[in-house]
């Protein structure tokens, strides 16, 4: 443990970009396996525990390495900020803006349906947040967070891996404008999470937040019989539209509060 703690403050961004790396390579290999091994019906649920149990192993490697008071797995809150929970604000729009797409009159719950929708979306909640926040984010900031360009380099980095990472929808067969799209927002959710982790400390908070957005935007299609209808090409009008809002009411204000996060320690 101790040479791996030594290699990841020598080499931060490097064994951050591995890891980062292995971990995507893994939850490829599990959905692959789950969806060969199982049928369609059952496999959603096989692909689920496979994230949970990578993002368990992040967790236990965090907490056998000393940090769990330091990341936030054993505390709500590790930042000295009187009101950190400000900083999950920007993330609101997403999930108001995710909401406000459900067609309720068309919805059709079933004990099945509701338990596959919520352990679908906190499996992969629970596992990008400990990826991406808790384990990258966080060695980053060890590293280079003792000043605020530190900080804002940090954040970037890992929300410049966490949006790319979403390119591997491709392998699911969604249409490559789509996916290029959403890369980008999601590249921007990862500064809003980036932010709202640096400032406050508080993992868990990331988790249940990523969980409870993810559900909004996939409460249509777990939840209705209609199949899916998305734009699958979207217009570049519309695309930058929405682009300027969401770097009004999200980004600009994440990185605000990312140059308002505590330094740390020398």
């Amino acid at each position: 443990m101790q040479k791996i703690k030594a290699l990841l403050n020598t080499y931060p961004f490097g064994m951050v970009l591995f890891t980062v790396f292995s971990g995507m390579a893994l939850m490829v290999l599990g959905d692959m396996a789950a969806s060969r091994v199982f049928e369609k019906s059952s496999a959603g649920w096989y692909q689920s525990l496979s994230r949970f149990l990578l993002g368990t192993a992040f967790l236990i490697f965090l907490v056998r390495a000393g940090w769990s008071k330091k990341v936030g797995v054993t505390c709500w809150f590790t930042s000295s900020k009187k009101y950190g929970w400000t900083a999950f604000l920007p993330l609101s729009f997403f999930l108001l803006a995710n909401l406000s797409s459900w067609d309720w009159s068309s919805f059709q719950f079933t004990p099945v349906s509701v338990l596959g929708w919520i352990s679908k979306n906190f499996a992969i909640g629970f596992v990008e947040e400990t990826m991406f926040r808790g384990f990258a984010l966080f060695i980053l900031l060890e590293a280079w967070g003792k000043s605020k360009k530190g900080i804002l380099a940090a954040c970037l980095v890992q929300a410049l891996l966490f949006g790319p990472f979403h390119l591997l929808n491709l392998l699911s067969g969604d249409p490559l404008s789509l996916v290029l799209t959403n890369a980008v927002f999601a590249t921007i959710v990862g500064v809003a999470f980036g932010a709202a982790y640096a400032y406050s400390g508080s993992l868990w908070t990331c988790v249940l937040l990523h969980t409870a957005i993810d559900m909004a935007a996939q409460g249509n299609e777990a939840f209705t019989n209609v199949e899916k209808v998305v734009d699958n090409n979207p217009t570049l009008s519309n695309f930058i539209a929405s682009l300027v809002v969401v770097m009004i009411v999200s980004l600009l204000p994440s990185l605000w509060f990312i140059l308002r996060s505590d330094l740390r320690s020398q």
